[in-house]
């Protein structure tokens, strides 16, 4: 009896995408009221090459963004508090202009909004894979012809 398995060696014409080596190097805030939320989308964050921050909270996400001056913000769109996702981006990018917004969302009326105004949303549950889709859509078209600019946190 002959048994024929695949090589165990990747199909070159079918690896996944990822994100251009000059855009690993960046600075993630991520803010939702879900703490293991945060944490888990901070992780994968991590895993893509990303220094990361995370926050629960507007107060204490404007707190970091002031000195971690991040170049992305992936934030819950409804953070159950006065300030909302997009007055907490709104905020943020005030100070840093060139800041690049993701916002998660398990409601369809937010995600109507968002889409409305442009903005990337991720609908929650969302998954790695789609989170590094986002990015490469958001980041890619954004910045692949640039690097970072500033030394990083001042």
């Amino acid at each position: 009896m002959s048994l024929y398995l695949k090589p165990a060696v990747p199909d070159p014409d079918h690896t996944p995408a990822t994100l251009p080596v000059a855009l690993t190097r960046l600075r993630a805030l991520v803010v939702d009221d879900e703490e293991s939320l945060a944490d888990l989308v901070g992780v994968w964050l991590s895993e893509l090459g990303f220094e990361t921050r995370r926050a629960t909270d507007s107060a204490t996400a404007l707190e970091i963004a002031k000195e971690f001056r991040p170049h992305l913000l992936v934030s819950d769109s409804n953070l159950g508090e006065a300030i909302d996702g997009a007055e907490l981006a709104a905020r943020i990018t005030s100070d840093l202009p060139t800041l690049v917004t993701v916002f998660m969302t398990g409601f369809s009326d937010s995600l109507r909004a968002l889409e409305t105004v442009g903005a990337l949303t991720l609908v929650k549950p969302f998954s790695k894979d789609d989170l590094n889709a986002a990015l490469i859509k958001v980041l890619g078209a954004r910045l692949a012809a640039s690097t970072p600019t500033g030394a990083g946190p001042r």
